[in-house]
Formats: C-alpha cells, structure tokens, sequence
C-alpha cells in the first residue's frame, strides 16, 4: 500500500497528462481509501486500549483504597493513571491520523470530480491555443485598451 505522503503528492493534477491521471485516479482511490481504514481501524483498537486502562486504573484504584472512596475522587485519580495517560495520548494521534486519512481520501474522491470536468473541458476545447489567453495576449489586450483610451481622451479634448 502507498504512504499517506506518496499519496498525498499524487493529489495535483498535470493538465498535460489528463490519460494518465485518469488511469491512475481508480488506482490511488483505493489506496487512499485503504489507507483511511487502516488508520481507522487502528484509532479503534487505541479507543479500546483507552477504555481498558481506564478499567484497569478504577479496579486498581479500589483495591488499593482502605477506605471509601467517592467516584469523583477515582475519576480524578484515573485521569492522573500513568498507563491511562499514555492510552489517551496514543488514542489521540492515532484520532488524528485517521481525520488526516480520510482528508485524503476526500480529496482523491474531489480529484475524480475534477478531473471528470477537466476532460469535458478538453473535448469542448477549452485546451486549444485559440481559446487559451496567456500573460502575453493578455499584455498585448491591455496595451491596446490603454491606446483606445488615450485616444479617446485626445478626441474629447480637441472637442472642448
């Protein structure tokens, strides 16, 4: 299975190359979908884990207290559990890791929708050189506006 960065540098979309991202793009899906299941599964068991050293410090905390003890006072000594800690610690990263997975996931899903437009767009010429207006066209569009309008100021003026 891909890494989540391998794959995660596979989200940009070459324009040049819209064949092969559209080969590719079912491919990387699954992977990316593997990937967020894993990760899935594996905030899940950190969950467990939590719970069972939660367990584990309460029955501890019992035993070990001569006298009664209110539940305040065992969830207050739970949260300080050095085990629970590690638990928690472990079960948020492992949270974290699994929202980054399925953005990913998400975002190869979105890549798909793009480049489902991206390849209408190509059809329909969009693509072509004479559709496209570049920095340069653009410069020459904006010269010729400046001249007509100077040469507009210059008619009004001799006007008044």
């Amino acid at each position: 299975m891909a890494k989540k960065h391998d794959l995660s540098e596979r989200i940009k979309i070459d324009q040049n190359a819209l064949n092969d991202e559209l080969v590719e793009q079912p491919a990387l899906f699954m992977a990316a979908s593997n990937a967020y299941v894993m990760a899935v599964s594996e905030r899940d068991e950190a969950k467990a884990d939590v719970d069972v050293a939660r367990a584990e410090a309460y029955f501890d905390i019992r035993r070990s207290s001569k006298e009664k003890v209110t539940e305040a006072t065992i969830s207050a000594q739970i949260e300080l559990d050095k085990n629970y800690r590690v638990a928690c610690k472990n079960y948020l990263e492992a949270k974290q890791a699994a929202s980054e997975a399925e953005t990913l996931k998400e975002s190869f899903a979105q890549k798909g929708y793009v480049l489902k437009e991206l390849a209408a767009l190509y059809i329909a010429g969009y693509f072509g050189t004479s559709s496209v207006s570049g920095p340069e066209s653009r410069e020459v569009q904006r010269r010729g506006y400046e001249e007509k309008r100077s040469e507009i100021a210059k008619q009004r003026r001799a006007r008044l």
